[in-house]
């Protein structure tokens, strides 16, 4: 079953090289035909990630409601989503789906002869044996059985002498040309000296980060979400370390497939992220944060009108009350009203709402003292 995936791949990329000609090109329409195939699984993750965030205010305020009963929290979590009719997992899962393909691309890229040109194992050996490739492989010959890229740049060099030495193979075995703008794309890189194969493995980290980056930010992580903070960083700088790594182990090519898929994958985020926020009417991260930044500044202006008024009432109760023109009654509720500014700040969820009660007590006792003053007269 592997074996027949691995043909097929190879098959695909054998066409799109002789389509341009270009072994780098050829990868580049190889990573786009793939993000073809998978665009609808794509799809379905992007619309479940982005409709998990779009009621994350609500598993907020379950999570604050039975943050001390933990099986309740579970079971009202649980008919949220029942109800939602969203898959938390459903976001994950299919994001896992490019990762079988980048492994089976490995497999195609480190044996051309057998998944693109459909060389048997004979045949490979046939052509191992030649003399002429055997002196040029020297210690290498021993790693053709796991990597035939070397076998295929001397192939590449001596295609003529390898037909003429095995007619059996015209028609069948074709030269590759690894060489992308001046770079063999059939070399491991090595960390150990700089040169131009060295950067790629970091210009494939960078992408890679760079893509897993504007993601996030595109996805808008809510505030709510400080649990998951830790493994969104996790995930964050895992794929790029990984992709560092493996650049200096795998055959130059991969590392460039990595550039290219990241680079289209942070185009296809970007897209399907407008198109389902505009769908499903889910506003951005940044039209969130100017809607709680307004709540705030309104919160903080009634605050501020409640505060005056109590200081105006309070510099102006004992006056009044000193010269008589306020009743025991309306005094002792003054003193009442004044022992609660000094209670504890409301937290801020209580100024968002609208104005509190004593601030209508204290509106109250103003009128009050005012008509009292106007008897007085």
């Amino acid at each position: 079953m592997w074996t027949a995936i691995l043909n097929a791949l190879g098959w695909v990329m054998l066409k799109l090289y002789e389509l341009v000609n270009n072994y780098g090109l050829a990868i580049i329409l190889f990573t786009l035909f793939s993000k073809i195939i998978l665009l609808p699984f794509a799809m379905k993750s992007k619309k479940s990630m982005l409709r998990m965030s779009a009621f994350q205010p609500k598993m907020k305020a379950i999570e604050e409601k039975y943050k001390n009963d933990k099986d309740r929290y579970n079971q009202e979590i649980q008919k949220l989503y029942k109800e939602e009719k969203v898959n938390p997992l459903g976001g994950c899962l299919w994001t896992l789906l490019p990762w079988p393909i980048f492994i089976a691309l490995y497999g195609v890229m480190r044996l051309p002869l057998t998944h693109m040109l459909g060389i048997t194992a004979d045949e490979v050996n046939a052509i191992t044996n030649l003399p002429f490739i055997l002196n040029a492989l020297g210690d290498g010959v021993n790693t053709v059985a796991s990597n035939q890229l070397p076998l295929m740049n001397e192939i590449n060099a001596n295609f003529d002498a390898v037909i003429a030495a095995l007619p059996a193979l015209e028609g069948r075995l074709a030269p590759i040309n690894f060489d992308f703008f001046g770079m063999n794309l059939s070399v491991i890189p090595n960390w150990q000296y700089l040169n131009p194969y060295w950067f790629l493995p970091i210009i494939s980290a960078a992408a890679m980060w760079f893509s897993s980056f504007v993601l996030q930010k595109m996805q808008g992580q809510p505030q709510q979400q400080q649990n998951g903070a830790g493994s969104m960083k996790f995930m964050v700088w895992f794929g790029p370390i990984m992709s560092l790594m493996i650049g200096f182990s795998w055959p130059a090519s991969m590392s460039f497939y990595w550039v290219a898929n990241s680079l289209f994958s942070t185009a296809q985020d970007a897209l399907l992220t407008l198109y389902y926020r505009k769908k499903l009417h889910i506003k951005s991260p940044k039209e969130l944060r100017e809607e709680h930044e307004a709540e705030v500044a309104e919160a903080k202006r009634r605050a501020d009108e409640r505060a005056a008024r109590l200081e105006r009432l309070q510099s102006e109760g004992p006056k009044e009350a000193k010269k008589g023109q306020m009743s025991s009654k309306k005094y002792k509720a003054l003193k009442a009203q004044q022992s609660k500014t000094t209670a504890p700040a409301p937290k801020p969820t209580a100024e968002l709402g609208e104005p509190s009660d004593s601030a209508d007590a204290a509106d109250g006792i103003s009128e009050d003292n005012s008509d009292k003053g106007d008897e007085n007269e």
